[in-house]
């Protein structure tokens, strides 16, 4: 099914198990596009932040939103029989890391359930410099789950798009102000009852880690020698609970671009081996191997 701007459907002709999957793939050439989904309630806010689907936070508590990313595709699984009363709409937003979505190439967003697969294909064309829109809306009226194809530009990014549903950004420390003058008496009509950490602060700033792991061994070689092997593997336990081992057994070496992002390194021979051995950091007939990890954190 091939949907349009503004155009309205029932879930229940896509999934009858309550099992929805929403894809969107952004081409968005000199930037990076953040995909997100808001989990609001009644009013159209973000109370509770932990249904604030994004790169910094994968999943919803009870994982009835689920997030994944691989290229240019975010996918979101959603169960919408595990998600709490409260919210009544998810709304899926794209957002430019830097730049306009006047620059927006090609965007294809799809929906598919068990039933039926639908289909929204979107560009740039019309925007000027709007650096975020919001794209969908999977939204409960009347008892029924409905999906909407809003592709709405907005102004601000993704801080102003949190702000516009109620969240708040964490923002840098303020440098140290100067010694401030002593405190007058108190005025108890000036009193706030309101207490700290009441309102949740959401921290948008990417973390883009790598840790290099190597294991470098001497191997001796000799006619009745078959040398050492050693295997090196890493275990793993992501956010949402996932885990794993990554190790050459079962050439499960993991991939670069998608969970659990890491890289599994084969034994190979070493560079420089005869420099090696003429300084005396390596035992004549032996090799040096190494194999090694990258993690993408």
């Amino acid at each position: 099914m091939e949907l349009q701007k503004g155009q309205k459907c029932k879930l229940a002709d896509l999934t009858g198990s309550g099992q929805l999957r929403i894809s969107v793939t952004v081409s968005l050439p000199g930037s990076e596009a953040d995909v997100t989904c808001f989990g609001v309630d009644g009013a159209g806010k973000l109370s509770d932040d932990r249904y604030f689907i994004f790169y910094n936070q994968t999943s919803s508590p009870e994982g009835a939103v689920s997030m994944h990313q691989s290229g240019e595709s975010t996918v979101f699984s959603v169960d919408l029989n595990r998600l709490p009363g409260f919210l009544q709409r998810l709304v899926v937003t794209v957002a430019a890391e830097s730049g306009t979505m006047q620059a927006l190439a090609r965007g294809l967003l799809t929906l598919e359930g068990e039933l039926d697969r639908a289909a929204y294909v979107f560009t740039g064309a019309g925007y000027q410099q709007e650096r975020a829109l919001i794209l969908c809306e999977v939204y409960r009226k009347d008892g029924i789950w409905r999906f909407s194809v809003v592709d709405s530009g907005f102004n601000g990014g993704l801080s102003a798009l949190l702000a516009h549903f109620g969240g708040e950004e964490v923002k840098p420390d303020p440098p140290t102000p100067a010694p401030a003058p002593p405190e007058p008496k108190v005025n108890l009509s000036k009193i706030s009852l309101k207490k700290s950490g009441e309102s949740h602060k959401i921290d948008l700033t990417k973390n883009r880690r790598r840790i290099h792991v190597n294991l470098n061994w001497d191997q001796r070689r000799g006619l009745f020698s078959r040398g050492i092997d050693l295997d090196l593997a890493c275990m793993y336990r992501l956010k949402d609970g996932r885990q794993g081992v990554i190790q050459a057994l079962g050439n499960s070496f993991g991939a670069a671009d998608q969970p659990p992002l890491h890289q599994a390194g084969q034994g190979r021979p070493l560079r420089r081996q005869r420099q090696r051995r003429k300084h005396g950091l390596l035992p004549a007939g032996a090799d040096r191997l190494r194999r090694g990890f990258r993690l993408h954190l």
